[in-house]
């Protein structure tokens, strides 16, 4: 967002993430006011992947290190946990309910 003249804020970019499969979504974007038919499409996907890999490698690095069974099998024994708690994990959000109730609808 941006600042007009007059002190209002200006929607700019707008970004919408729709899942299409389990753990995978598709990002669209939409740029308000701005065309960037000039710009490579190499150059927009490595700028758009830049600006989504940043929480993807932290969200990863998290799921290691809770879940890796070569570093946290012992402990999680130790714990009283079942030493494969955690393997089947799928980052889900709220997001995911509509295509995941369709699914369900689809296939009944």
């Amino acid at each position: 967002r941006t600042k007009d003249d007059e002190g209002k804020w200006q929607r700019d970019m707008s970004i919408y993430v729709v899942p299409v499969e389990a753990g995978k979504s598709r990002a669209l974007f939409y740029w308000a006011g701005a065309t960037v038919w000039w710009m490579p499409t190499w150059l927009i996907h490595s700028w758009s992947n830049r600006f989504f890999n940043t929480d993807t490698w932290l969200h990863n690095a998290e799921r290691v290190a809770r879940f890796d069974p070569s570093v946290h099998a012992q402990n999680r024994k130790q714990n009283g946990h079942d030493e494969h708690v955690g393997q089947g994990y799928v980052y889900g959000s709220r997001s995911d309910l509509s295509v995941v109730s369709f699914r369900k609808w689809w296939s009944t």
